[in-house]
C-alpha cells in the first residue's frame, strides 16, 4: 500500500544545524510556530508540519491513519523524506503527546524533546471512559453545528482565558482555526485525542531522550501534571512559566523561546 499522508510542512533554516520538529495542538496547525521558525531558524533546521485531520495535509485511507500509532508512523516516515535520521522534538498539548508517544515508541528518532502543556495519556479506565464520552460529545459538534460557533464555545474554556490578553494576535489565531475541516477535526478527536491514545505513564520513567516539560503558572492543571511528570523521570527538567496560561509559546514566546535555546543547548 502507498504511503497514505501527504504532509503540509514549513521548514526553515540550515541544513547543517541540528534539526527541530514543532508539533501543534488540536485545532492548530504548522503556522502556529511562525515565531519559533523565526526565532531559532539561525540555531536549528526548524520545521513545523500539519498533522493528520489539520490544516492542509492529507490523509488518503481509511480513519485508523488518524490514530496516535499510526500518526506517529506517519510522522517517522515523514522525516524520512526529509532525510532526518534524529530530530529534537517541540510538543503542544495534542502535540506534546505524540512527542511523547514518538520518545517511547521511536527513541532511536527522538533527540532532545520539549513537552508544553501536556500528558501523557491518563491513568485509569474510567478516567479513558470519560473522556472519549466527551470527546465524541465535541465530535458531534464538530459534525453538526456551525463551526465558528464550536471555535467561540471552545475558547470561551477557561483553560484559554489568558489567550485573549492580546486581543489582535488571538483574533489572527482564531481566523487560523477557522481554515480547518470540522469534519476532519472530529476525526482527529475521535481516534486520537486522549481518552483512546495508550496511557504511557508507566513509561515515561524509562524515555532516554532529555525532556523538558513546560507549563505555564496560571494553568494549575498542566503545572502540576509537568511537576509530576518530571518527577517520575530523573533526566528531566521543568520549567513553569510565570503569569502564563495553557499556550506558553503563543502567550510567552520570548521566554519560550530562551527557555528552549537554554535546554537545547547543554
Amino acid at each position: 500500500m502507498s504511503f497514505p499522508y501527504r504532509f503540509r510542512y514549513k521548514i526553515s533554516g540550515n541544513r547543517d544545524n541540528p534539526p527541530l520538529l514543532f508539533l501543534h495542538g488540536f485545532l492548530g496547525g504548522k503556522e502556529d510556530w511562525n515565531e519559533s521558525l523565526t526565532a531559532l531558524e539561525d540555531t536549528y533546521l526548524c520545521v513545523s508540519v500539519d498533522l493528520p485531520g489539520h490544516g492542509s495535509t492529507l490523509v488518503n485511507g481509511i480513519d485508523k491513519y488518524y490514530s496516535m500509532p499510526h500518526v506517529a508512523w506517519g510522522v517517522t516516515n515523514f522525516l524520512n523524506q526529509l532525510q532526518i535520521k534524529k530530530c529534537h522534538l517541540a510538543g503542544y498539548s495534542m502535540g506534546g503527546r505524540l512527542a511523547l508517544y514518538l520518545a517511547v515508541k521511536y527513541p532511536e528518532r527522538c533527540n532532545k524533546i520539549i513537552i508544553e502543556s501536556s500528558l501523557p495519556g491518563l491513568k485509569t479506565k474510567a478516567e479513558c471512559r470519560v473522556r472519549r464520552q466527551r470527546d465524541r460529545a465535541l465530535a458531534q459538534k464538530l459534525e453538526t453545528e456551525n463551526f465558528e460557533k464550536f471555535l467561540k464555545e471552545w475558547y470561551a474554556q477557561p483553560l484559554f482565558t489568558t489567550l485573549k490578553k492580546d486581543p489582535v494576535k488571538f483574533r489572527k489565531l482564531f481566523k487560523r482555526r477557522l481554515k480547518n475541516d470540522p469534519l476532519l477535526l472530529a476525526r482527529s478527536l475521535k481516534l486520537m485525542g486522549v481518552g483512546v491514545q495508550p496511557s504511557l505513564w508507566d513509561d515515561i520513567s524509562a524515555i532516554s531522550s532529555p525532556l523538558l516539560f513546560i507549563a505555564g503558572d496560571l494553568d494549575s492543571k498542566f503545572k502540576e501534571l509537568a511537576l509530576e511528570m518530571g518527577n517520575l523521570c530523573p533526566q528531566a527538567k521543568v520549567c513553569i512559566i510565570k503569569n502564563c496560561g495553557h499556550n506558553v509559546h503563543f502567550e510567552k514566546p520570548q521566554e519560550y523561546f530562551d527557555t528552549v535555546r537554554q535546554f537545547l543547548k547543554k
